[in-house]
């Protein structure tokens, strides 16, 4: 097959962000068979953080350099879409999106973040058009929505909510990283094929490190922290779990590990118990000399990486409801799930002191990982869907939808009246 893959990101696997890690390996994956080329949009310090790790997967690059001025302008062009849109609604990127499809008949191209799904309108509906969610906007920001009085996030949700039921009509494939985001797709209406892929993400070998060698009393939070959800969740742990963890076990430490840390609040970095970590090129090693995970994510939406990664480092992983959402494993018995900070404390004052407990969740989350997660066999189901589609294109069963008629600002004005 030739592919095209528009992403919003530079896909990499020394990416600071989980989606990107995620791309690449993709791509990765469809490249030992197909031709995949890659149409990207990239600020310039992505570019410069990820070098050529990228170069060698793709048949050809094109890297549209977007600014802070660019994604301005996309909201000024775009008023009616919602930001999180807008701001990738860059005419450069159509016009070599326009350019590339001109050139080389494609069998699929694949739309790497439901923003950018905006552009499936502007492809042939000869190629199969592939969307693939991340996470799912209107809910990223309903969650927003409930976590702020602001007008502004309430009507942005509704803003999405009606684009995705729009832009989802220029799309002939989903998918999603989760059963439970595939659901959500499933509910914007439309009867489109739809898949899941399992996320790609690191993981650390269970003889690498005895669990005796772990640091004690040492708790992990990881995540790149120029992310809403991550520093909500690191302000929410240091205001109002930490100091009940404190006064029932004294000694511990807080690791606070991730990229941009630097812009962490000062009341969360100079907080008693907190040892920021900063970036970590070795996340997987770093995590075999944790004790305990806690992340305890009210923001953000889609299945959290951070999540599996804490697990299959044989981690007992604290989350809350939407830390653990889209992971079919057991309160319990794979993680333990806490809806207030009481009970988020609770859970992390019984491990620090039930060193049994502790090793018997963490090698049922490993155990949970290895036997329920495993991305090449996803993969390679996700590539026989593209190829049946292919196929069932290219022999008339399966029905052509229309190029979209309207522009992205049609769209968006028709929904707003």
């Amino acid at each position: 097959m030739n592919i095209l893959f528009l992403s919003a990101h530079l896909p990499s696997p020394h990416a600071r962000q989980a989606g990107q890690k995620i791309s690449y390996y993709l791509c990765q994956f469809l490249a030992q068979r197909h031709s995949v080329q890659l149409l990207a949009l990239c600020p310039d310090s992505e570019l410069e953080r990820c070098g050529a790790d990228y170069v060698q997967t793709f048949t050809s690059r094109t890297v549209i350099s977007v600014t802070a001025a660019s994604r301005l302008l996309g909201i000024v062009r775009a008023p009616f879409l919602p930001l999180g849109v807008a701001v990738r609604k860059q005419t450069r990127f159509r016009h070599a999106l326009a350019s590339a499809v001109r050139r080389k008949p494609f069998d699929v191209v694949i739309f790497d973040h439901m923003a950018m799904w905006q552009y499936a309108g502007h492809v042939p509906s000869t190629a199969i058009r592939t969307g693939i969610a991340h996470d799912v906007l209107s809910q990223l920001w309903a969650r927003k929505a409930n976590n702020d009085v602001a007008l502004a996030a309430r009507l942005e949700s509704w803003r999405l909510r009606n684009w995705e039921r729009a832009v989802i009509r220029d799309l002939d494939l989903i998918c999603a990283l989760s059963t439970k985001d595939s659901q959500l797709i499933a509910e914007l209406g439309g009867d489109l094929p739809r898949c899941v892929l399992q996320p790609w993400f690191s993981r650390a070998s269970g003889s690498d490190t005895p669990a005796a060698s772990r640091k004690e009393p040492a708790l992990i939070f990881t995540g790149a922290f120029d992310r809403d959800e991550n520093v909500d969740a690191a302000k929410f742990a240091v205001a109002e779990i930490l100091p009940q963890v404190t006064r029932a076990v004294p000694q511990f430490a807080f690791y606070l590990a991730g990229a941009s840390s630097e812009t962490l609040p000062r009341q969360v970095r100079r907080h008693a118990a907190v040892r920021v970590a900063g970036f970590v090129p070795d996340l997987r090693s770093f995590l075999l000399h944790m004790q305990i995970a806690l992340l305890p994510l009210r923001l953000g939406a889609g299945i959290k990486t951070k999540v599996l990664e804490c697990m299959a480092a044989g981690l007992p992983v604290i989350t809350t409801p939407v830390g653990a959402e889209g992971i079919p494993g057991r309160d319990g018995v794979h993680f333990l799930i806490g809806r207030t900070a009481e009970e988020l404390a609770g859970h992390a004052i019984l491990l620090l002191r039930n060193r049994s407990l502790r090793n018997r969740i963490g090698e049922s989350a490993k155990e949970f990982i290895r036997t329920n997660y495993d991305f090449e066999s996803s993969a390679r189901e996700f590539e026989r869907m593209l190829m049946q589609c292919v196929s069932q294109r290219q022999s008339g069963k399966m029905r052509m939808n229309a190029p979209a008629t309207k522009s992205e600002s049609d769209i968006g004005a028709s929904r707003a009246r």
